[in-house]
This record gives structure tokens, sequence and C-alpha cells, in this order.
């Protein structure tokens, strides 16, 4: 087994908290630091405090002194917006010119992927993005147009499915708990994940056929049909897991939720055989799920088996002060699962 290279992940904020819960599952990259810019107020203190837990792992400010001691940089997304042209292209330069390995799951333009690439090239540095890294290893297979008359069919093994009421709501620290337990457990799984960097954890992104205009919604569904019955071909996994990214439905008119869209062409596609639920937090009434849960079966076509509160919820003040979603992260991280929703009874309560 190869030695895993050392790297640093910059910038760090709440959006690469499950990069820091899952570091046993990173594949080829031993994480051994994390770097934020001064001015957010996470420097010097543990990178856990802002979800109220300890980790053991403090954050740093200094970009510079912290790449002299990896191997690797992993440029990350971050809630907190940060100029590409002024803060971020000239930190990947700077890692490129001391050798060290450039791994970007930023999404950024086609031309800014082509200059970094070649000057990696040039200084002798490896450039991985993850956003084009990710394979839709499907299409080679089914292009140039699935079948009309192509039949919907279920995999043999059991589904997971991990989906919520929209982005910030946990979704991806659910898929990536799931992969750690039933791996530590044994079992062989096949996963497609909700964010475009899932192959740094060693499985699948979301297809991004899901995404591509110029696929309709008909063809969307039996394609991702399709996908997930060759995983299973091509993997035998004992069970397979799918995180599916956005919401289910809109917030409100103006903020869309992109209207469940996704959602809605994955429970065509499948048909889970356990569904988990996470939900932004709010201070819920037990019917609230009740209702949720209605809504799910008649809407989507199965059953919700698992509630997930997260430890986000929307400001409403200042997505309306912003005109663009805000998000409040609760100083204690809570999690609660409602196993079954009956009468609104708590049945497990996870407090790290």
């Amino acid at each position: 087994m190869s030695k895993k290279k050392r790297a640093i992940i910059y910038p760090y904020d709440f959006k690469s908290f499950p990069l820091l819960k899952s570091l046993e599952l990173i594949t080829d990259y031993e994480i051994v630091d994390f770097v934020s810019p001064n001015g957010w107020g996470l420097t010097e203190r543990d990178a856990g405090d802002m979800a109220g837990v300890s980790t053991g792992h403090v954050v740093h400010g200094d970009f510079s002194s912290s790449i002299e001691d990896c191997d690797a940089v992993i440029f990350t997304e971050s809630y907190i917006a940060l100029n590409y042209s002024k803060v971020l292209r000239p930190k990947i330069f700077e890692a490129a010119d001391k050798g060290k390995d450039i791994l970007s799951i930023l999404s950024i333009e086609e031309n800014q992927v082509e200059e970094i690439s070649q000057y990696c090239d040039k200084k002798g540095a490896k450039f991985t993005y993850y956003p084009s890294n990710g394979q839709d290893f499907l299409i080679g297979d089914i292009e140039p147009k699935i079948s009309e008359g192509y039949s919907i069919k279920e995999p043999k093994v059991p589904v997971v499915l991990v989906f919520g009421n929209g982005e910030r709501a946990n979704k991806f620290d659910i898929q990536l708990t799931l992969r750690k337990f039933l791996l530590e457990n044994g079992y062989r799984v096949g996963q497609i994940g909700s964010r475009h960097y899932c192959e740094l954890f060693g499985f699948h992104s979301f297809p991004k056929f899901m995404f591509d205009k110029r696929v309709d919604n008909v063809e969307k569904i039996q394609r991702f049909n399709r996908f997930v019955l060759e995983l299973e071909k091509r993997e035998d996994p004992d069970i397979i897991v799918i995180g599916v990214p956005g919401g289910i439905m809109p917030y409100t008119d103006k903020y869309h939720n992109y209207f469940g869209l996704v959602n809605y062409m994955v429970s065509q596609a499948i048909s889970p055989d356990f569904a988990i639920f996470s939900t932004l937090f709010e201070e819920y009434f037990p019917e609230y799920f009740n209702q949720i849960k209605l809504s799910i079966k008649y809407k989507l076509g199965y059953d919700v088996n698992a509630f997930n509160l997260s430890n986000t919820k929307v400001s409403w003040d200042a997505t309306a002060a912003k005109d663009a979603m805000q998000y409040i992260t609760l100083a204690k991280l809570l999690l609660i699962i409602i196993q079954r929703s009956i009468g609104g009874k708590v049945c497990r309560c996870l407090t790290p």
C-alpha cells in the first residue's frame, strides 16, 4: 500500500467540515493542516469549534508557512466567498512554485483551469481538478441516446437514499458516516455522492449528465437508472448508497431550490429500500415530520425511514437584507435522528 501524501486544506470553513470528520476515508492524502484567512475568525481555534466539537486540529492563518511541510494543497469551496483573482489564484501559483500537488474542488472557469494546468506543468507540480475529474463512466455505453423503449429496472441489492429539503442540510455528512460504518462492518459499498468531488473519498460523484441542458429530463431519468445498474454490475456491492443534491421543493416563489427537479428525477429512476431525509434546523412540531412523510410518499413514491435534523438553519432576515440565501450554523452540533417519526418521537440523539 503506497504511503499517503501530506496535504493541507485551504480555505477552511464549515463547508469543509465533512472532510475533517471523515479524514480516514480520503484515499490518497493525509490531511495535516487546515488553513483559513485570518479575517474569518477561525484561526488558532479548534477546527470543530464552529460545530461545538473538539477535533484536536487547530486552524492556522499563515498559508505560506503551512505549505512548507506538506506535499499537496487541496483548494476547497467555502461558504464565505473569496475573490479568485486576488486571493485564490496567487496561492495556487505559490503552492505550484514550491512543487506541491494542487487539488482543486473549486468550481472555476475553463480558462482558469487551463491556466493552472499549464503553470503546474511548467513547475513540475501535479494538478487535479475535481469538478471534471469524476467520470460519468456510462456515457460511452449509452451514447448517443438511450432507446425510447428503455425500461426502468431495479438493482438487486438494497439502495439507501439520502436527500433533504435543501443544501447545507448535512446530507454529505450522513453519506460519509454511512460509508464509514458500512465499510468498517465489512460491506462492499457502491456509492454515488451529492457533491462533485466524491472521488477524493473513493466513490462516484453525482453524474454530470443530470445537469446537462442538452439532455432532456426523460433521458436523464433513464440514464440515471442505467448508471446505478452499471455500478451494481461493475462493482458487485452488497449495498448502494445514493446522495441527492438540492432539495425536494421550493423554499419560496423566489428561492426556488431548483423546484426539486433533481430529487424528482432520481425518484423516478430508483426506488430506495431505505430513505433518510435531512432537514434544515427549525423548532418543528411533530406534525411537520408527519406531513413531510405524506408529501414525499405521494410526490416521490417512497416512505421516509429516518429523519435527520441538521445544525444549520436559514436566516430569513439576512436573506431578505442581502437578497440571497443566508444561513446560521448552530454553536452546538446537535444531530437528532427521528426514526419512523411515530408521533414525532425522538428515538436516537447524537451529541458529539
